[in-house]
Formats: structure tokens, sequence, C-alpha cells
């Protein structure tokens, strides 16, 4: 199974004052790639948000620890703690043929990729990725946008390094990567998924008119993504999460929105949906799933099935410092509710 990450960063509630937050900034990409932070499950799916540039959250989403905190199991099983290897490992057996000539790349490879991924192995990652630097491959360009957006979360803790211009111009880089990806490959649904990450990400870091003009390209990929792979949970949980974020929105925020553009059709009745169809692909697949899915049939008036997953959510085990952020609103969610 492919792992993808999307985390969030903290919650939406601080709209507007975390959107004047945004002038945080993030660092360039380090050259010793072993100090970058392992603690991947911490930051990913994605550090938050996906977002990330810890700061200017809201569609980092749309920023909440909500996302942040939808990790896979994978993800959730990676042991944090261990030592990150201070070597890069014999890289011949992985760049073997393969009888497979479909590919450009074997599948083997991008299972290692996926691997190092999750165990925070950048070093290694990274040495493999420029490796093949010089095929255009689909598969290898949104794991390459997927790693540098981490490794950039990861290290953007000093807001004195970049400007705000340096910010968007990296972000747009990786942007670009998953452009490229879609036009190779406009099936890839990882790549759709991580467009509409990446370009919320952008979107955000360059201004209020551009992150709210781009609300419907990140559901349009998001969307992609999910029809290109039914099974991608991910993908399904963050898109019925950018439907309640909007429909949580003050009148006044809405009308604000709409200052720039058309505000967006949304629904606590598509929303759930969502959510239903992850439970259904994987029972409690996420903590944050448990928790919307609860919000959204109590929004509906379904409090039996509301109380349900809100009970699901508040057995889980917070993992990480996103899950606590989710573990405590549905916390206060369920107290104030029942």
């Amino acid at each position: 199974m492919i792992t993808r990450y999307t985390g969030c960063g903290k919650r939406v509630c601080t709209l507007v004052t975390s959107l004047k937050a945004s002038s945080n900034s993030l660092y360039a990409l380090p050259r010793d790639l072993s100090s970058v932070p392992r603690d991947l499950a911490g930051v990913t799916r994605d550090q938050q948000y996906r977002g990330g540039f810890e700061g200017g959250r809201w569609w980092g989403f749309l920023a909440g620890g909500v996302l942040a905190a939808s990790v896979s199991h994978e993800a959730n099983e990676t042991d944090s703690n261990a030592a990150p290897s201070s070597t890069i490992p014999n890289l011949d057996p992985l760049l073997s043929t393969t009888d497979d000539t479909s590919l450009s790349v074997p599948p083997h490879l991008l299972t290692q990729l996926d691997e190092w991924y999750t165990t925070g192995q950048y070093s290694e990652l990274m040495s493999l990725l420029d490796s093949f630097a010089d095929i255009e491959c689909a598969e290898l360009l949104w794991r390459r946008a997927r790693a540098e957006w981490q490794i950039l979360k990861s290290v953007g803790q000093d807001p004195s390094i970049l400007g705000r211009s340096d910010r968007v111009s990296q972000i747009q880089g990786l942007v670009d990567l998953l452009d490229r990806a879609l036009e190779l490959d406009e099936r890839c649904s990882a790549a759709h998924h991580w467009k509409a990450v990446l370009s919320n990400a952008c979107s955000g870091s360059a201004g209020l008119k551009n992150q709210f003009k781009n609300l419907e390209t990140m559901r349009y990929h998001l969307e992609q993504a999910i029809e290109l792979d039914p099974t991608d949970t991910d993908s399904m949980t963050l898109l019925g999460a950018w439907h309640m974020e909007l429909l949580e929105l003050s009148w006044v925020q809405r009308n604000f929105i709409s200052l720039f553009c058309t505000f967006p059709n949304c629904s606590y009745e598509q929303a759930l949906e969502l959510f239903l169809r992850a439970e259904q692909l994987a029972p409690a697949v996420s903590l944050s799933n448990s928790y919307l899915t609860g919000k959204a049939c109590f929004r509906l008036g379904r409090k039996t099935e509301a109380k349900r997953f809100l009970e699901q959510a508040l057995d889980c085990h917070a993992v990480t410092k996103e899950d606590q952020i989710v573990l405590e609103e549905a916390k206060r969610f369920y107290n104030s509710s029942f």
C-alpha cells in the first residue's frame, strides 16, 4: 500500500488569527539530512498542515490537527525513536533491471522509497531519488515532492531564514514537480493527492486571495485522487474535512471569502458520505476520521451515531502531537454535546 502522509498543522478554529500568522517561514532544504527530525509520525500526515508551514494554517487544513492526525496505521507503527542510518546503503540491488518493461522504475525500488519515507531515512531516500534524477516518471516525481515537502516542514522552524517570496518559490517548485507528474500520467492518484496538499500550502503562503481561489483546485484534485483510487481513505478524510471546515465558518468569514471567489458548494451530507466510506474501507481508520464522522452526524441530527463515533475517537491512542490536538478537541465537543 502506498503511504502518502498528509498531515495538518493546528486547529482551523484559529482561522483569521492563523491566517495572519502565515508570515512564518521555512528553511531551505538542508544539505545534511541527518539533522532532520525523524519524528515522521509527529509531523506527517502531514505535520502540519499540509500546509505545513507552521503558522499559516487554515487551509492547512485546512489547518488543523484534525488532518495531521489522520496518519495511516503504518505511520503510527513507525519507531520514531530509532536512530537514523549514518551511511547510505549499497543501492546496486535496487537499481537492478526488472522484467516489467512497462515501468521506468523497478517496483521494488518504489517500495524501498516508501519504506525510507515512513521511517524518516531522508538521506537514503534523497540519494536514491537523485540516482534517478534523469528519469521522468510520475511515480518518482510525486515521491520527490512528498519527501522534499516533509523535509522542508521538518526544519522550517526559524522564521528568519526565508522571506515570504522565497517560501512561496520553494513550495511552488514542488507543485511544479506534481504538475509534471500529472502531465506524464494524469491517472496517478497519488500525484493528484499531493497536488491538492501542496497547491493548498503554496496558495496559503501567497496570501488570502490566492488561498481562497485555490479551494476548488484542492477539491478537484482530491476528487480525482479518490476516483482513481477508491481505497484512498486519506483523500476521503481530507475532502470531508474540506467540506466541514467551510461549513463551520461564520457568516462574516463566508462573506469575506466571497469577496475573492464564489463560495464553494459544500454540505454535511457529502462530508459524512466521505467519512463513512473511509470507515467502511478501514474501520477506525484514524482518530480524525472517527471524530469528524461523529461531528458530521451530530450536525445532521443523528445523535446516536454521533455519540458512537465520538466515543470511538476518544478510545483512540494519541500517537503524535496532532493526534493529541484532535483528541482534546473531540473531548471538548463530546462534553459539550452529550
